[in-house]
């Protein structure tokens, strides 16, 4: 009798241990919650799939599937809109600094457009729910979005521009893309997913869209008819990618090196390098101010200044922010190199599978 009873109590004592997993699998399926899954603004989020009929496949297709293309500034005010049980929007304000293309009396007016995510309760959790690779754009911060005249017939969504293929139509403008004169290809495969504003998957795709979003909107590099034929004419050699010769042109000087050969850092995505490495590499001169703990580089007619512990740097004398601040180790000087080599205009990029760096100049 006894044992009858205890195997009952055993077997009660694990089905209830099972349901409470059961329940707590399905909680963090249904929000992706707790600390080891993916957060905004430290809320659980459901990314939800989302399927086009055709997605752009350049920027040019991109362009021609939107009635209104801007530069502006996101505003506070966010409005959250759960407009059923499975779907929901977030109308957004955005203060149009520069119009690109559409109306141009847009231009320094506020206006709203739907972003692609929404909160939500579920099961007792608020949290966000998400469509496909989008990230939330951010306040106070510079977007060129890609938008379109809304055509349906709810009230609720009236007089807001609808974003175009998700995350496809935003492209975060920051203080550095401003002042890059280095190759877009080295810039944005050297920042991380949350740096470009976007979520943790699919990221190459629009990564190649960003490039040439900046390549024609940032530094007008856009590409003329003329400059398309001649491109389509050029050698089979050349359009390999084999460097074209041209007579009186100096050719560049290209290095790569490892990561252990020279000791480098990665700090959260970004690599420093020993100040005298760096200098050896670039043929840079260096000096050290010891009392004001300064790393000085100076190269061709442009002097950069790195303050350790500071997240900025001078160049020339004017102040840049920057997300990895210069720092000691070992007794010896680290520098990011990303963000000297964008300051002097070097190009660098990355193997992350060699563990390499590739620096031409």
């Amino acid at each position: 009798m006894l044992k009858t009873k205890t195997s009952k109590s055993i077997w009660i004592i694990a089905t209830v241990v099972i349901t409470m997993f059961l329940n707590i699998l399905v909680s963090s399926k249904t929000l992706l919650a707790g600390e080891n899954y993916e957060t905004i603004d430290g809320k659980p989020v459901l990314r939800a799939i989302l399927e086009y009929s055709k997605y752009p496949s350049n920027l040019e297709e991109l362009e021609q599937g939107s009635d209104l293309i801007i530069k502006g500034i996101i505003q506070d005010g966010k409005e959250n809109l759960a407009v059923t049980e499975s779907f929901g929007r977030t109308k957004t304000k955005v203060l149009v600094t520069e119009v690109l293309k559409g109306n141009e009396d847009l231009l320094n007016q506020v206006i709203i457009y739907r972003e692609p995510y929404y909160e939500k309760i579920i099961k007792g959790v608020l949290g966000y729910i998400v469509d496909e690779n989008y990230e939330p754009a951010i306040i106070n911060n510079e977007y060129i979005l890609f938008l379109s005249n809304y055509t349906g017939e709810s009230q609720v969504y009236k007089d807001a521009y609808t974003l175009e293929y998700c995350e496809l139509g935003k492209y975060l403008v920051n203080e550095n893309i401003k002042r890059m004169r280095t190759s877009t290809d080295a810039y944005v495969d050297g920042l991380s997913n949350e740096e470009l504003n976007i979520g943790p998957e699919k990221s190459t795709f629009y990564r190649k869209m960003y490039k040439s979003v900046i390549d024609k909107y940032i530094l007008g590099n856009d590409v003329s008819d003329d400059e398309k034929q001649e491109i389509e004419s050029k050698p089979e050699e050349i359009m390999r990618g084999e460097p074209e010769k041209e007579e009186g042109r100096e050719e560049k000087t290209v290095k790569t090196i490892g990561f252990d050969e020279y000791k480098a850092l990665n700090k959260d995505g970004r690599v420093l390098l020993p100040i005298r490495d760096i200098a050896e590499l670039l043929e840079c001169k260096i000096e050290w101010n010891a009392g004001t703990k300064t790393a000085v580089i100076k190269r061709n007619n442009e002097t950069i200044e790195f303050m350790i512990g500071q997240k900025y740097f001078l160049l020339n004398g004017t102040k840049y922010n920057i997300d990895t601040e210069a720092e000691i180790y070992e007794n010896k000087t680290y520098i990011p190199i990303r963000s000297m080599s964008e300051a002097f205009g070097i190009e660098i990029s990355y193997n992350n599978i060699d563990k390499t760096i590739t620096i031409s100049y």
